[in-house]
């Protein structure tokens, strides 16, 4: 199979990437239109990496669990989502990335909700085996 690679954050407060490498944190989370935009299939190798070029990691997949939202998603993951991440860390990360452009996202946050998109598309965790 093949390799495929995708960028995901690595900042000060949310160093995902590491915490993947470290194998703290063992389920991505993107909106389940990924599964068939990237072609993921529980067993195929997925590479991840950050504006640094040397720091990237490849996992192989181990689940693809679909939840309706990241708020269900953080339920189901616990901190092998987002290591230490509280509901506000959920919201603000996701309804960031995902949100309709008509969407205000502080409001969202605020309330604890997540955004429509998110609620209109769905969630997968896609879960990881670090590979050496």
């Amino acid at each position: 199979m093949d390799n495929t690679w995708h960028a995901v954050q690595n900042t000060t407060q949310f160093p995902f990437l590491d915490q993947i490498k470290s194998g703290q944190k063992v389920f991505e989370g993107r909106l389940t239109a990924k599964i068939k935009e990237w072609d993921l299939e529980i067993g195929k190798e997925i590479g991840f990496y950050s504006t640094n070029p040397d720091l990237q990691v490849r996992c192989k997949i181990t689940k693809l669990d679909k939840y309706p939202d990241f708020l269900e998603a953080l339920h189901g993951c616990g901190n092998t989502l987002i290591p230490n991440g509280t509901v506000a860390d959920v919201c603000s990360i996701y309804n960031g990335i995902f949100h309709y452009d008509n969407e205000n996202v502080g409001e969202l946050n605020s309330a604890g909700k997540m955004s429509k998109k998110i609620l209109d598309i769905g969630v997968v965790c896609i879960g990881l085996e670090v590979l050496k």
